[in-house]
């Protein structure tokens, strides 16, 4: 699971609740996208960039990733899976969708 808070217009943090089976987790790509009109809920492969964010400590512990280059005043989406160092993943988590504030 994942969601976004602390937001600000170009940055926020996305906090991962990791699977709770399948560890340990060597890594999490999170997919940040921005979302268009007739493309809500489906953020796959829409202006999407991959950031990969390493764990804070074992599972249960949550891991805070931070969330760079936003754009104010937009719609995203974060989705993130757990990557084992053999290269195996998780299911992608449901998407959290997010408003970042405007730059004012």
């Amino acid at each position: 699971m994942v969601h976004a808070e602390g937001l600000l217009p170009t940055s926020g943090i996305a906090i991962i609740v990791p699977p709770a089976v399948g560890e340990p987790w060597d890594h999490y790509q999170l997919s940040i996208c921005i979302l268009t009109q007739g493309a809500l809920g489906n953020a796959s492969g829409l202006n999407c960039t991959n950031v990969t964010c390493s764990p804070v400590a074992a599972p249960p512990a949550n891991t805070s990733c931070p969330l760079g280059g936003l754009q104010a005043n937009t719609e995203y989406s974060v989705e993130a899976t757990a990557v084992k160092a053999d290269g195996t993943a998780s299911r992608t988590s449901l998407p959290d969708n997010l408003w970042t504030p405007t730059d004012e």
